[in-house]
């Protein structure tokens, strides 16, 4: 029987997905990104916690919860050219990091082989895939997609 943990993993990845994927106006996309990022950020502050061993994503999803709520709540979704990098750039490390485990996975196989059972490998490997292509959209939607609709600090819409 898999744990809590690993069915969370897909329950996160779907409702996310689905999330980003429903909402059309900008204000809420930016919303579920933020919401998405501290969540993800939660739980990797407590892997860090529980396990004594630190996770990447404390750093990478801090990032996008700073830049993102910077954005949503201190420049109020005004689209700052400088806020459209941020989140972009933080983003972008969080699909990166996301990707990293599949560099190392045969070690990671052999350490937690006999530990984590066929299931767990098959979910956690469609968990970070899915999630390296959700944060890789997250950031083309806000560096690319959405260029139109920034402006530069000092400039009104």
């Amino acid at each position: 029987m898999e744990g809590f943990g690993t069915w969370l993993m897909l329950i996160y990845t779907i409702a996310s997905w689905i999330a980003v994927l429903v909402v059309t106006e900008e204000y809420f996309f930016d919303v579920v990104v933020f919401v998405v990022a501290l969540f993800g950020g939660s739980w990797a502050l407590d892997n860090t916690v529980k396990r004594s061993e630190f996770d990447l994503g404390v750093v990478t999803f801090g990032s996008v919860v700073v830049t993102q709520g910077m954005d949503l709540f201190l420049f109020k979704g005004s689209r700052k050219v400088c806020m459209k990098y941020a989140v972009g750039v933080s983003s972008l490390l969080v699909a990166i990091s996301f990707f990293l485990p599949f560099l190392v996975w045969s070690a990671i196989h052999l350490a937690l082989d006999g530990v984590r059972s066929d299931t767990w490998f098959q979910v956690f490997a469609f968990y970070i895939a899915s999630m390296a292509a959700f944060w890789s959209y997250v950031t083309y939607y806000k560096i690319c997609r959405r260029e139109t609709r920034y402006v530069t600090l000092g400039e009104e819409e």
